[in-house]
């Protein structure tokens, strides 16, 4: 049921009117099932909304709302998906311990990495997620790209408006690969967290997605397949997607999860500071687990979609995921299942 009659206002599921532009059907999932707990909430006048501005998308007007629930916006959230200017913000905080070691330049890298032959890194383009136009390279071509030559491997390209902008060393971020690591049936895998950043609180969810690479992994490889590659959504890939709390080391995961993010909460204080009852963010972030128990971050993406289109992950953790972020946010429900990393009072 619509709330008005004029395009881009809020829908309306029970008591709860909301406005999304992202993971709209799990969205809409999980205000049915809030719905059924709270048929009598008192949310008379309140909207939540989940509206990325991204691509000029511009937030309507809902003034005529006593009290409207809005993302943080990108003027501040914008540092943490760019890759180059999150580690800069890491070092200057003293948090870079929490991510694999990044460096501004090839030239960089290889000073810190003396005598480290067997080292490999990833070259990635700031603004980019999900393995896009990333390249994994030895040493030995971070030589050859800190004098200007060629590397072995063609370096990425990205898609801007206006055409195709080839990679070079000073736009690309260099970031050493962590080659020890726990793995699951002799793949490399990530898991994809969620954090809920509200009221000057952090909540990392227990639930989460674990990707589960299809290619056995080696750790000395630099073969894109190996180490970035999960093509889980192509039906000839062995790769996979699995529901972290479905695992059996899923309480041990998310605590070494819960600790790394503990340790960037300096990193963190302008999203927290920005944060209020009627303003928050939520950061899916992907981490590796290293061989040691303990976990190490390897970014975060603001304003994550929320949305797979596989069933059993929509509805085993993006819609539980979401309905939890609502009720903590509309209604000031905590679930059981965020693990409270940093409290208001810790600001």
């Amino acid at each position: 049921e619509l709330y008005g009659r004029e395009p881009g206002v809020a829908s309306r599921i029970g008591p709860f009117r909301f406005l999304v532009n992202r993971g709209k059907s799990n969205f809409e999932e999980a205000f049915y099932s809030l719905s059924r707990k709270h048929p009598d909430a008192s949310l008379s006048g309140e909207v939540f909304t989940y509206f990325d501005t991204f691509g000029g998308q511009v937030l309507p007007d809902l003034s005529a709302f006593p009290r409207c629930v809005e993302l943080i916006g990108r003027a501040v959230t914008d540092e943490f998906d760019d890759k180059l200017a999150l580690a800069l913000r890491l070092q200057a905080t003293g948090c870079e311990g929490a991510f694999p070691q990044s460096f501004e330049s090839a030239r960089a890298a290889l000073q810190a990495t003396d005598g480290q032959q067997s080292a490999i890194f990833f070259l990635k383009l700031p603004h980019q997620s999900g393995g896009t136009g990333m390249r994994v390279v030895r040493r030995e071509d971070l030589r050859e790209l800190s004098l200007g030559e060629p590397p072995a491997q063609p370096l990425p390209t990205v898609q801007r408006e206006g055409g195709t902008i080839a990679g070079h060393e000073e736009r690309l971020v260099v970031q050493r690969a962590v080659q020890d690591l726990e793995l699951i049936d002799g793949c490399k895998f990530v898991i994809r967290f969620y954090l809920l950043i509200h009221d000057g609180e952090l909540h990392l969810h227990f639930r989460g997605i674990v990707v589960v690479h299809g290619a056995l992994y080696d750790r000395d490889s630099v073969d894109y397949k190996v180490q970035v590659q999960h093509d889980w959504f192509d039906p000839e890939s062995k790769a996979r997607l699995e529901a972290l709390q479905d695992r059996p080391e899923a309480a041990r995961w998310c605590g070494a999860i819960a600790r790394r993010i503990s340790d960037i909460i300096p990193a963190l204080q302008p999203l927290v500071l920005a944060s209020s009852r009627d303003r928050f963010t939520v950061a899916g972030g992907d981490a590796l687990i290293e061989l040691g128990g303990e976990a190490r971050l390897v970014e975060l993406n603001m304003y994550p979609n929320l949305y797979t289109d596989n069933l059993t992950i929509d509805t085993k953790v993006n819609q539980p995921i979401m309905e939890d972020i609502i009720s903590k946010v509309m209604i000031g429900e905590v679930s059981a299942e965020f693990v409270q990393v940093m409290e208001a009072s810790s600001r």
